[in-house]
């Protein structure tokens, strides 16, 4: 993380920005109150923008200029992954509150703009052997895992996660002081939460995550109660 960890600068005032680097980005909207509470993003990467992905989607409605990846500084949100049953990244629940609820409440219509439609490739296999007498259940031998999806907003996979946060302790997270944290159990040795990634688990039933501690893990079951730190793209004005 960059010196300016302490530091959160609207995005758009910001006159350079580098990774490690926190801005605010949007707002924690308490339907009990008028006012929302900017939400932290902690910076991963800046890089100069193109003008469309390989899917032919726009990249967002904003030409030229950078593309900053964001990931919320804290959780969120404690949600579970899905109710219930085999899934994967494209079908689950919380990829659809995230792309629906969150999106709109989080972000005005002129902030949602900036926000690029990235295409995920989601090939990432499960860790563990899938047969494996540690799997659990096991996936069915002919299971297309996860198709490509195209999100505005999405959850960090394995493979990114381990780009990013190269250290265990960079990996730990707390919970925004906004949200509720009595249905995520807290861990006193390292005062985080453990938070989903969008990869595999171990087995059909679970989903891969961070734990407490800043492991990635092979999985906590789909219906368990998680944390959820937001990633986005952003593209700003030249």
């Amino acid at each position: 993380m960059s010196k300016n960890a302490n530091t959160v600068t609207p995005v758009l005032e910001a006159s350079a920005l580098r990774k490690g680097d926190i801005v605010s980005f949007g707002f924690y909207r308490n339907p009990a109150e008028n006012a929302g509470i900017p939400l932290e993003w902690l910076v991963l990467e800046v890089s100069d923008g193109c003008p469309e992905d390989n899917s032919g989607a726009p990249a967002s409605d904003v030409p030229g200029g950078k593309e900053v990846l964001l990931v919320a500084r804290y959780a969120l949100a404690f949600r579970r992954l899905h109710q219930g049953g085999m899934v994967n990244w494209k079908d689950c629940e919380l990829r659809g509150w995230l792309n629906g609820v969150f999106l709109e409440e989080s972000f005005s219509p002129e902030e949602r703009k900036l926000i690029k439609v990235s295409r995920l490739d989601n090939k990432e296999q499960p860790r563990w052997d899938p047969e494996a007498d540690t799997a659990g259940v096991e996936y069915p031998k002919d299971r297309e895992f996860c198709p490509a999806t195209l999100d505005r907003v999405f959850l960090l996979s394995r493979a990114e996660t381990e780009r990013y946060f190269e250290s265990l302790s960079s990996r730990l997270c707390k919970a925004a002081p906004f949200v509720s944290q009595r249905t995520c159990r807290l861990e006193d040795g390292y005062g985080g939460v453990w938070w989903w990634l969008r990869s595999p688990g171990a087995s059909a039933m679970l989903g891969a995550t961070v734990a407490d501690e800043g492991l990635i893990d092979d999985g906590a079951y789909t219906g368990s109660i998680g944390g959820v730190r937001p990633a986005l793209r952003i593209k700003l004005p030249a």
